[in-house]
């Protein structure tokens, strides 16, 4: 039941491609009347003209001509290489080689121009094919050979089946059929693998003709039925004359001579159609062959003299001698001895000119397979080539994997050197300032300490004028001032304190103390400041930004509120102090050290100070690294 199925499903697919072949050939000409002279118009002359050549190879050239004509000139160099294969194929149905090969060297001079490794496949496919055609074996080799290069580059698989096929009747010619059906049926495998099925119809040909010469007659005779089956499906009508004149042929060589007769007539019938003399004689030989073997004499003569006749004005020597061998054996056997040793002779004389045709297919199959033991001895060399190459190549790989391991140590010895150098630097720097920081502490920040209270002190006497303790007063407190700003250098140059969090602290105990001091309210708040670090530098002169904008808020504002924050946003760090104090006019505000100080060092910090102040409201401080 599957079988059935999916015959017929494929029945379905080829009788719809049969339904609409008309109409398709009506649309294509009605679009074509009404395109612009352009590039769409070649490509459309190129379909038509491949929709002809398979019914009617004439009209199909006249088409493909039109094309190449606007094609080259309107400069459209892929049209034209498209339309000269086209024109190719109409000449080589009508039997036309020279022109046919002509015709392929102008498509590959325009593919080659477009660098369109499919068209120069099916250049060479065309040509391989010719050349078979002509007996010129060695250079349908080399057709296949450069072809499937080009096949292979476009990885083109129905082309690659299509060069399959032909180095198959390459060694069908060589008479070497089991390698011959092998290239066959690779290529027929490919064919149904990509739906190639105008292509399956010359490969159960082929596969039918190499079963014949090995004796498997019933498999031979099962491929030509395949192949007229497809090719009567697809309606390719100049492939059918032959597939009927082999299943004919191989009719009679099992003796089935009715059967012989009736694939021959159809032979006939198709034949016509191709408008190729080459054809026509040849399936009128096939139908005198089946009636000599029916024994109806009279009709074999008569069809024998047509295919004589024509095969005479094709110039065509092996159907004439083929013609007049049947007429000699004839008229033998209606005892017309004149008769029959006028077509003995001629068909003797024929036996010799072909006898020489032979000779020299036969030089050219010597040629041939020289030709492949040379390109096989060449594929040997080229692969010890090859391998010492990449020998060499691993070689050279190793080498230069080895010298950039050592160029990479070396670097990394150098980078391992300038970093321990740096780190020792920046330990002594550390060093340097811990020391440092240390010595204000201990040292300085005590004797700052002594001053203050011994000023206390000493003001707390009673013997003390006013005079005196004012001057205490101010000793004391210029202590007190002192330690505060050598407390803050000290935190500045002290090792470990690098993070923003260490920085938030600052700020924040010192808004607090402030603001309890002078009885302020004061809030402070700090966001995604814990993975930030920080130089000294940036530490020093963010600090100092705001205390002397906390300092003045406190000294001029009147405010009874600062709010305060610190956050890294975006890869900038914004502090922002803000009171809610008087306010005073940018314009005309005494600018003093304070205010120039702030902007100097958000310079050197490479930020932005920005002052907003607005009478009654208050101030804001915003700095942005």
């Amino acid at each position: 039941m599957k079988k059935i199925s999916k015959s017929a499903t494929i029945l379905f697919i080829f009788f719809c491609k049969l339904s609409i072949y008309g109409q398709k050939i009506d649309s294509l000409l009605i679009v074509l009347k009404n395109q612009k002279s352009d590039t769409n118009k070649v490509i459309t002359y190129r379909i038509i003209a491949k929709e002809y050549n398979s019914k009617i190879p004439k009209k199909g050239a006249e088409y493909a001509q039109k094309g190449i004509d606007l094609g080259r000139i309107i400069g459209f160099d892929k049209g034209t290489a498209g339309c000269y294969i086209n024109l190719s194929v109409a000449n080589l149905r009508m039997g036309n080689f020279d022109i046919a090969l002509a015709n392929l060297d102008s498509a590959n001079y325009f593919a080659e121009l477009v660098g369109d490794p499919n068209r120069n496949a099916l250049i060479y496919l065309n040509k391989a094919d010719i050349f078979m055609q002509k007996r010129d074996l060695a250079k349908s080799l080399d057709a296949c050979t450069v072809g499937l290069k080009y096949a292979k580059k476009a990885e083109n698989a129905t082309y690659q089946g299509h060069f399959l096929n032909a180095l198959g009747n390459i060694y069908l010619l060589q008479k070497k059929y089991r390698e011959s059906l092998d290239y066959y049926l690779k290529s027929a495998e490919l064919g149904v693998k990509n739906n190639s099925y105008v292509n399956m119809v010359i490969n159960y040909l082929n596969i039918g003709n190499a079963y014949k010469y090995l004796g498997q007659h019933d498999l031979s005779i099962k491929s030509f039925k395949r192949s007229i089956f497809l090719a009567d499906s697809l309606d390719e009508t100049t492939s059918l004359w032959l597939c009927y004149g082999n299943l004919s042929a191989a009719y009679l060589e099992n003796g089935k001579n009715k059967l012989a007769k009736e694939n021959a007539l159809q032979a006939l019938k198709y034949s016509k159609t191709t408008d190729n003399e080459t054809h026509i004689s040849t399936a009128y030989n096939f139908l005198a062959n089946a009636c000599a073997a029916l024994g109806e004499n009279n009709t074999a003569i008569e069809n024998a003299k047509i295919a004589l006749a024509i095969s005479t004005k094709a110039k065509n020597i092996e159907q004439q001698q083929f013609a007049s061998k049947t007429l000699a054996e004839m008229h033998e056997k209606k005892g017309q001895f004149k008769e029959a040793y006028y077509f003995l002779d001629k068909s003797k004389i024929l036996a010799d000119s072909l006898s020489k045709t032979q000779f020299n297919a036969e030089i050219a199959l010597l040629e041939t397979n020289l030709k492949f033991e040379e390109k096989d001895n060449a594929i040997k060399l080229l692969s010890k080539d090859s391998e010492l190459n990449q020998q060499k190549i691993q070689q050279q790989r190793a080498y230069i994997i080895g010298a950039f391991a050592i160029a990479l140590l070396a670097l990394a010895g150098i980078w391992l050197a300038i970093n321990r150098y740096k780190l020792r630097q920046r330990l002594k720097e550390l060093e340097i300032r811990n020391q440092i920081a240390a010595d204000l502490h201990d040292e300085v920040g005590s004797s700052l300490s002594s001053i203050q209270m011994l000023s206390q002190m000493v003001n707390s006497q009673p013997h003390t004028d006013e005079k005196e303790r004012a001057i205490l007063q101010k000793m004391s407190n210029n202590a007190k001032e002192t330690m505060e700003k050598m407390s803050d250098i000290v935190w500045m140059i002290k090792p470990g304190e690098n993070d923003a969090t260490g920085l938030g602290e600052r700020i924040q105990r010192f808004l607090y103390e402030i603001g309890e001091s002078k009885s302020i309210e004061c809030s402070f708040t700090s966001k995604n400041i814990e993975s930030l670090e920080l130089s000294m530098a940036d530490r020093k002169n963010i600090y100092l930004i705001f205390k002397e904008a906390v300092n003045n808020a406190v000294k001029y504002s009147c405010t009874n509120k600062i709010e305060a924050s610190l956050e890294y946003l975006e890869k900038k760090l914004i502090l922002t102090i803000k009171d809610f104090g008087k306010g005073f006019d940018n314009e005309h505000i005494k600018r003093g050290n304070g205010l120039e100080n702030m902007k100097n060092r958000a310079k050197e910090l490479g930020g932005k100070l920005d002052i907003k102040s607005e009478l009654g409201v208050g101030t804001e401080v915003e700095l942005r690294v």
